[in-house]
């Protein structure tokens, strides 16, 4: 299998977050310009082909650093801030077990050798779940903070259009 550094990956405009971090104040300037008149529209995403053990190719699409991509947010999510997303929405044991448990599975590398065995953090990125579980902790964390502290700013999260209208 092919790994490629992810410091080494970047977006079709080839800046790195280093070389962004260069002049953060004027580039976060200059993106904050264009979306708050209407005129960002985000560049396309480079495709990055990875080699699967199997033969196959995983397909991964790497935006440009300015794409607005919360950085590390899968690494970092916290366990029991999404618990307590999680518990708002149900008290099935069945699920509240199982969404933790998924949440604390170790990872496992290519020799067997077990990591993270005991995570506070972190969800498995490419999961079909993280997606899911991640929408509902932004929703806590970012949507209704917006929309409290910024309720005449409608803004698009994840190919969602939100309306602070909705969560008065």
């Amino acid at each position: 299998m092919r790994v490629v550094p992810s410091n080494r990956l970047t977006g079709v405009d080839e800046v790195t977050i280093k070389k962004f971090d260069g002049d953060l104040k004027e580039n976060l300037y200059k993106l904050w310009n264009r979306m708050s008149s209407g005129s960002y529209s985000p560049p396309s995403v480079r495709r990055v082909e990875i080699e699967k053990e199997n033969g196959g190719k995983r397909i991964l699409g790497v935006p440009c650093v300015s794409d607005l991509d919360i950085r590390a947010f899968f690494d970092n999510l916290d366990h029991k801030l999404m618990m307590r997303a999680v518990r708002k929405h149900t008290d099935c044991k069945w699920i509240l077990l199982y969404v933790e448990r998924w949440l604390k599975a170790p990872m496992q590398t290519e020799t067997g050798e077990l990591t993270n065995i005991n995570r506070e953090k972190g969800t498995a990125q490419g999961s079909v779940v993280s997606p899911l579980l991640s929408n509902l902790f932004l929703h806590y964390a970012l949507d209704l903070w917006l929309s409290k502290n910024y309720s005449n700013n409608p803004f698009e999260r994840y190919a969602r259009r939100y309306n602070s209208a909705l969560h008065k």
